[in-house]
C-alpha cells in the first residue's frame, strides 16, 4: 500500500525559561537549567518496582560549575550493591553547567534513573556479584533515544538478556510489541559495541540472565507525595565566603502537590552561598496547590545573612506567580521531506525559540534532529505558527519554549 507521511501538531508546549530581564531583583535575570549530556545505566539487584520504594531511584544533586555532582540526596531508600550501583552512576552523569544572570553558577537538578537492568527475581542473592555497566551514553545517544520515543508515541519500553561471561549481551528479547518497535529502531546493534563486568559465582565469570526496563514518563516521585509543609533556611555560609546584608534571591517552581520542582537564581552567588541555598530550598514543601498550571506555583523568595543569625534571614516571600504556557492558536502542518516519505524514513526534530509578548515565534532553532531535512522542515512550519502568549501573574511574557516535533509514516 502507497505510504502516507504524516506531521503531528497541536502537541504539548513546553516552556523552560522566561526573559524579563530587569535591573534589580524583583525582576528575573535569564536563566538556564543544567542539561544532562551523559548519561549511566546501571545494574541493580532487583527492580526497584517491587520495592517499599514502588520507583526507580530519585536523587536530587548538586552541580558544580563544571556540571558535575559535588552533593546528592537520595529521595529513594538504597542500600548494599543498589547504593554502590547508584553511586557508580552519579560519578558518571554530566552535565552542562547551570547560568544565572550571565554566570555560570551551582545548579540543582532532579534526577529521575529511567533505565536499568536487574536479574530474575529467583537469581537474587544467588551470586558473589552482579554484573557492572562499563559504558556511559553521551548527549547524541541520549537525544537520539529521546526521538525514537517520540516517534513511537510511548516512553516505556522491557526487555529480557543474558550478560555472557565475557560480558557482552546475547539474546535480547522485547517484551511487548511497542518494546520491539524500540529495540528495531535504537537498539538492533546497540549492544555491539558496550560491555559489561560479568557477573561472578565461585570467583568465576558466569552467564546471567537480566531484564532492562526502560521508563521516561515524568510523574510525580513517591517520596515527594508527603503532606507536611517545612521551610528549612539556608545555612550561613564559612566566614569569610559570605558579605552580611547583601540581598539574595531564588525562585522556587512547585509541583501541584506542594514540593520543589525546581531551583532558579535570581541574584548571582558565590559557591558556597548557592550550595547553602540549594541545600536548604530543595527541600521546601507549600500546603497543595492546584495542578491546572503546567508549572505549578513560583515563590520569590529574598533573604540574607547576619553574622550572628546561623540560618539564613527571610526578607520576603512572593507566593503570586502563576506561570501559564504560550498555547497554540495558528498552527501549519510541516511538510513531509519527499525524498525521506519515499524512502521511508520517520524522524523527528526538537526545536527550540521564544514566544514573544504578541504570541509571534523568535529565534527559531534546532536543538537536535535525526535528519537535518527534518530540522528545515519543522522551521518553515513554525515560521508561520502564532500563539496566545505565556501569561505571568496575567501579564503576556517572553517566554522560551522546546516542541518535539514528529514525522512519521502511515500504511
Amino acid at each position: 500500500m502507497k505510504a502516507v507521511g504524516r506531521v503531528i501538531v497541536g502537541m504539548l508546549v513546553i516552556p523552560f525559561g522566561l526573559f524579563a530581564k530587569g535591573d534589580t531583583i524583583d525582576d528575573l535575570c535569564e536563566y538556564e537549567q543544567p542539561i544532562l549530556i551523559q548519561e549511566y545505566w546501571p545494574v541493580l539487584s532487583m527492580d526497584p518496582l517491587l520495592t517499599e520504594n514502588e520507583s526507580p531511584p530519585i536523587l536530587d544533586l548538586i552541580l558544580n560549575e563544571e556540571g558535575k555532582t559535588v552533593q546528592r540526596a537520595l529521595l529513594t531508600k538504597l542500600a548494599g550493591h543498589d547504593l554502590q550501583a547508584v553511586n557508580l552512576m552519579v560519578s558518571q552523569l554530566q552535565f552542562t553547567p547551570a547560568y544565572a544572570c550571565g554566570e555560570v553558577v551551582e545548579g540543582f537538578y532532579r534526577y529521575r534513573l529511567s533505565t536499568y537492568f536487574f536479574p530474575n527475581t529467583k537469581e537474587e542473592g544467588k551470586y558473589d556479584s552482579m554484573p557492572v555497566t562499563r559504558f556511559s551514553l553521551p548527549s547524541d545517544v541520549i537525544s537520539n533515544l529521546e526521538s525514537v520515543c517520540y516517534i513511537l508515541g510511548t516512553r516505556q519500553f522491557a526487555f529480557e538478556l543474558v550478560i555472557n561471561e565475557s560480558g557482552k549481551v546475547e539474546k535480547l528479547k522485547a517484551k511487548n510489541a511497542e518494546s520491539k518497535a524500540f529495540q528495531k529502531a535504537f537498539l538492533k546493534n546497540f549492544f555491539d559495541t558496550v560491555e559489561f563486568v560479568p557477573a561472578r559465582l565461585g570467583g568465576d565469570p558466569v552467564p546471567l540472565k537480566m531484564h532492562m526496563h526502560i521508563n521516561l514518563q515524568q510523574r510525580i516521585p513517591k517520596a515527594l507525595l508527603d503532606t507536611s509543609p517545612r521551610k528549612p533556611l539556608p545555612k550561613r555560609p564559612p566566614e569569610g565566603t559570605y558579605e552580611a546584608g547583601e540581598t539574595h534571591a531564588v525562585l522556587l517552581s512547585f509541583y501541584g502537590n506542594g514540593s520543589v520542582r525546581n531551583i532558579q537564581f535570581l541574584t548571582v552567588m558565590n559557591y558556597e552561598e548557592s550550595l547553602s541555598a540549594l541545600r536548604a530550598f530543595r527541600s521546601w514543601k507549600i500546603t497543595p496547590i492546584s495542578e491546572k498550571y503546567f508549572s505549578g506555583k513560583e515563590m520569590q523568595v529574598k533573604y540574607t545573612f547576619a553574622d550572628d543569625e546561623p540560618e539564613a534571614i527571610v526578607l520576603n516571600e512572593s507566593l503570586e506567580r502563576f506561570m501559564i504556557p504560550p498555547k497554540p492558536s495558528k498552527q501549519a502542518a510541516p511538510v513531509y521531506p519527499a525524498h525521506l516519505w519515499r524512502l521511508g524514513v520517520q524522524g523527528v526534530a526538537m526545536l527550540v525559540f521564544v514566544v514573544d509578548k504578541q504570541g509571534f515565534p523568535r529565534n527559531i532553532r534546532v536543538e537536535v534532529t535525526t535528519h537535518r531535512d527534518f530540522g528545515r522542515a519543522a522551521i518553515s512550519a513554525v515560521e508561520t505558527w502564532e500563539f496566545e502568549p505565556a501569561l505571568l501573574n496575567g501579564n503576556p511574557v517572553n517566554t522560551r519554549v522546546r516542541i518535539p516535533i514528529p514525522f512519521r509514516l502511515r500504511r
